[in-house]
């Protein structure tokens, strides 16, 4: 979608309840003079202790402080957020003004919200120059049946880093090219690299693997996350650029008995992750005890030409650092060399607020959201709260790498991929099935199963999963 040219929230009209709770403009003088008489408060489900969150709130609070609404974080963590909000909706109270969700649950809290399109044109703005303010898939995730229901605040994604200094040495290029027949592939303007074939990637990983004097392996040529969820993030991320998911409209498993022309799909991943590892030895072993921040941190050590995690939040580990007078800034990439021509690609971390269907103040919720959906707030949240990701938004997504606040890489990666939802249909069981995929890709990159038997056994393991659950 072409953005279209709108109305700075900042400046829109400010919104008032009338009798029966309808939206309606008014001035600036009459808002001031409501706010004076009667104040509205809000309640506003956040993550305890995560940035975004934390960062975003006090700008809002401040910013809606003026217009006579006082916002009250409700914080929760994990699970315990989930289940809080769970209760409170399905029991129709209005505990929360706005929900909170990360893609798994959004779906689940969506029938407990009510959809923006209306208090969106209530408010001056039109729906779809609003919504082509984000990146499509971005709109796809915060949408159900064609309406909005959610205000996206965050928007991460795996991505790939690689050691400029190594890259970019003539003498590195002049060997690669000897060896291969071939250039090794360089950086675009905004130091993103692009590995156009799996066959090019592994030359790259290979020809960076190195020995030192003693025998031992001393440059990796790669190294990714391989320790339990992060290291099946991996895994999904790559099979999400397949064009699978974990169950199919029925929820039997993707791959499982009643899908066996995905098989060898899954087969191939499995056999290119465990290859890293156990044929082409270009990835350490050690990353099966390996998170993000434990392969941030041997990547910045220099010991890895490439690596491959929730990369965008170890940018602050080089950015201005030693690491990047040592070495210069890492360069970017994203494993496109996965994909299959996929209607989504990739793994996206999206968490969003809703607008809660049952809140008794409702016109003060919208505010809050619309505000959270400002470009010029986000931007000073950023630069002043130093958050980590933008919130799928064109124009600070842009902001975002012209200011390097994260690398290049992060435009494509949020183009270009989806989430769990809609790539996969919603079920509640999405989190135990993810569980039977951690502890087998653990195995598989171990050597303690082959990539044929991680396809039976997670294959078979779904299945089973959703046949407890009374689907089939």
């Amino acid at each position: 979608m072409k953005a279209r040219k709108l109305i700075p929230l900042l400046s829109l009209v400010v919104l008032f309840v009338c009798a029966g709770g309808q939206i309606w403009a008014g001035g600036q003088n009459e808002n001031a003079a409501a706010a004076a008489t009667k104040p509205v408060t809000i309640n506003v489900a956040t993550s305890l202790g995560w940035i975004t969150t934390d960062g975003l709130m006090p700008f809002l609070k401040d910013y809606l402080a003026k217009q006579g609404i006082n916002v009250v974080a409700v914080p929760g963590q994990g699970v315990a957020l989930r289940d809080k909000q769970m209760l409170a909706a399905s029991s129709g109270d209005a505990t929360y003004d706005v929900y909170l969700a990360w893609d798994a649950l959004m779906p689940l809290l969506q029938k407990y919200g009510e959809p923006l399109d209306n208090y969106l044109q209530s408010a001056g703005v039109d729906a779809s120059g609003f919504e082509a303010k984000f990146y499509p898939n971005v709109v796809a995730n915060a949408s159900a049946d064609g309406k909005l229901y959610w205000i996206p605040i965050h928007i991460n994604a795996q991505i790939g880093y690689a050691r400029r200094d190594l890259f970019m040495d003539p003498n590195e290029q002049a060997a690669f090219k000897a060896k291969y027949g071939y250039d090794l592939p360089q950086p675009d303007s905004t130091g993103v690299l692009t590995f156009p074939t799996k066959k090019v990637f592994v030359d790259v990983a290979q020809f960076f693997t190195r020995a030192g004097s003693d025998g031992q392996t001393n440059l990796w040529g790669y190294v990714m996350a391989g320790k339990w969820d992060q290291g099946n993030t991996v895994f999904e991320e790559e099979m999400f650029r397949a064009g699978l998911g974990y169950f199919d409209e029925k929820g039997h498993s993707d791959w499982g008995p009643a899908e066996p022309q995905n098989q060898p799909i899954v087969k191939d991943i499995a056999t290119f992750d465990y290859n890293l590892i156990n044929t082409w030895k270009v990835c350490s072993p050690g990353v099966l005890g390996m998170e993000l921040t434990e392969i941030g941190q041997l990547f910045a050590t220099g010991k890895a030409a490439m690596s491959f995690t929730w990369n965008v939040d170890n940018w602050p580990l080089y950015k201005g650092t030693d690491f990047e007078k040592k070495y210069g800034l890492p360069l970017s990439w994203i494993p496109s060399f996965m994909d299959r021509s996929p209607k989504d690609k990739g793994l996206m971390s999206v968490w969003a607020w809703e607008l809660n269907k049952n809140s008794k103040n409702k016109a003060a919720a919208v505010k809050f959201l619309l505000a959270a959906a400002d470009e010029n707030l986000r931007i000073q949240a950023t630069q002043q709260a130093k958050l980590p990701v933008g919130n799928g938004m064109l124009d600070v997504s842009q902001w975002l790498v012209s200011h390097n606040v994260v690398p290049g890489a992060y435009i494509p990666a949020v183009q270009t991929i989806g989430t769990f939802w809609p790539t996969s249909p919603a079920f509640p069981q999405t989190d135990p099935a993810r569980d039977v995929l951690r502890k087998a890709h653990e195995q598989l990159l171990s050597g303690q199963i082959t990539p044929d038997q991680f396809v039976k056994q997670t294959g078979d393991g779904v299945e089973a999963l959703m046949h407890q659950a009374g689907y089939f």
